[in-house]
């Protein structure tokens, strides 16, 4: 894991050339067998393939290479494996890093203000539009998904889908690919806390058992809010799909992306037109270095967090539902054509 936040450290904190693919990662890794460290420790068995000259179907706008492919989130449910299994495979890292964040909380509300100006910034930070080959943008910023109103929120809070929608003008909106990784909620907060760190209010003993139930009796606590948040995919994806089609979707459970990386490298290859070299294995499998969430939770409490968040469960499944067959992705889906019951039971074993 060390190792691997090294790579994406490079690439987060280096600027590139972005016509060159895998320019950072190459310098750093063997491309034989996979993308691999010098040292033959593997990231991603995920390669770079020969493409076609099809440069018209390179995304550009106003002369400007724009990023095709987003990881939207949510973080902790898998973005920096898909990051790094599709810069391996010869997509091209927005700005050159793994999350540009471009368009944050502040910049949204100065485009309220600023429309043309902020859409002139934003091009200016992309190439040249490609005329050799075939080549996609990626960009994996995780919080993404969740810069939509939340609950509670004013009516004039800024919302990204449609500032996204008009930045790239209706005919190449339509031509974005979308990536929503999922997580069972309270598995997703978990390792959201023990990454970003207890609140350790004076109150709370440090444990996630007691932060949670702290949360449920009030949810006033802003970095317990905001961990919640992200995990309620009904409500960001409902916004999301409210200025992009279904089809322009893969929802991607947590452990269906670990199980078999193919059936996601295939779909993303025939939606983008964009060639890949495939493999089951992905870049999960890394070392988790605290304890499992049935250790540091009680069955009572996760059946309490499971029924704090069933109505947002049941928007998401609803929304699944109605959009998979009109060409929403739902990978290792089995069951028949919108089906809520099945759906739902996919969600179980997969997310």
């Amino acid at each position: 894991m060390v190792r691997l936040l090294q790579l994406i450290g490079l690439l987060s904190a280096t600027v590139f050339d972005p016509t060159e693919t895998l320019a950072i990662v190459s310098q750093h890794t063997t491309l034989a067998d996979g993308c691999s460290l010098r040292d033959g420790t593997v990231i991603s068995k995920w390669t770079k393939a020969d493409q076609h000259d099809d440069t018209g179907l390179n995304l550009c706008v106003d002369d400007k290479f724009m990023t095709q492919f987003y990881v939207l989130g949510a973080p902790k449910a898998g973005t920096t494996s898909v990051s790094m299994d599709t810069a391996c495979g010869g997509m091209q890292l927005a700005g050159g890093m793994k999350e540009m964040n471009f368009w944050r909380r502040s910049y949204l509300v100065e485009y309220r203000y600023n429309q043309t100006q902020m859409r002139a910034r934003w091009l200016e930070m992309m190439p040249t539009c490609p005329t050799d080959q075939r080549r996609v943008m990626t960009e994996n910023s995780p919080a993404y998904l969740s810069q939509v109103p939340k609950p509670g929120d004013p009516p004039s809070t800024m919302s990204l889908p449609p500032v996204m929608r008009s930045v790239y003008g209706d005919a190449a909106s339509k031509r974005l690919v979308f990536a929503v990784m999922i997580r069972e909620p309270l598995s997703r907060v978990h390792s959201h806390w023990h990454y970003s760190g207890p609140t350790r209010l004076s109150n709370y003993t440090g444990s996630f058992q007691k932060e949670v139930e702290a949360y449920l009796a009030d949810p006033s606590d802003f970095r317990m809010e905001t961990r919640v948040w992200y995990s309620q995919y009904g409500a960001q994806l409902d916004q999301w799909l409210g200025s992009f089609g279904p089809e322009q979707f893969l929802v991607i459970p947590y452990k269906a992306y670990a199980s078999n990386g193919t059936v996601v490298c295939e779909e993303l290859a025939k939606r983008l037109q964009f060639k890949i070299g495939c493999s089951a294995e992905t870049a999960h499998g890394k070392e988790v270095h605290h304890a499992a969430l049935e250790e540091e939770t009680t069955l009572e409490l996760r059946q309490r967090f499971q029924n704090f968040m069933a109505d947002d469960k049941l928007l998401l499944v609803n929304l699944l539902a109605k959009g998979q067959p009109l060409g929403m992705g739902l990978p290792k889906y089995w069951g028949p054509r919108g089906s809520t019951q099945h759906i739902d039971e996919w969600l179980a074993m997969w997310w």
